[in-house]
């Protein structure tokens, strides 16, 4: 919970309760050769809400396979984020698995905390 007072506060406030704005965050996960799948849930945790964990699992690994590298046309990475939607919600590397499961989850939030975009549902 954020919490400004008047002012511009007031202003970044409303924008993040909007879903109009979201503070980014960098994180990084040490890799030492671990499973793919190791490192793609430990992307998805690092960047969804507890309670969202399964089901965006469950839609990263239908829309690709697991596979960060994965392009369909337009679509690329494990959330097969589209150009538009990675100039939007994007930052980084679309086939950085921590870029777009986190850009993925800016687009959970700002339709509104649907699957709807995604063809793969939970």
């Amino acid at each position: 919970n954020v919490l400004f007072e008047g002012g511009a506060g007031e202003t970044v406030r409303r924008k993040l309760l909007q879903g109009a704005w979201m503070p980014t965050v960098d994180v990084l996960i040490p890799v030492y050769g671990e499973p793919l799948e190791v490192i793609r849930t430990t992307a998805i945790a690092a960047t969804w809400p507890s309670h969202l964990h399964g089901q965006a699992l469950n839609v990263a690994w239908c829309e690709s396979g697991g596979r960060a590298s994965a392009r369909n046309g337009q679509y690329k990475g494990h959330f097969q984020m589209g150009s538009s939607e990675w100039r939007r919600y994007g930052n980084g590397s679309p086939f950085n698995a921590v870029d777009n499961s986190a850009a993925a989850y800016r687009y959970f939030v700002a339709v509104g905390g649907s699957w709807r975009p995604w063809q793969c549902q939970p």
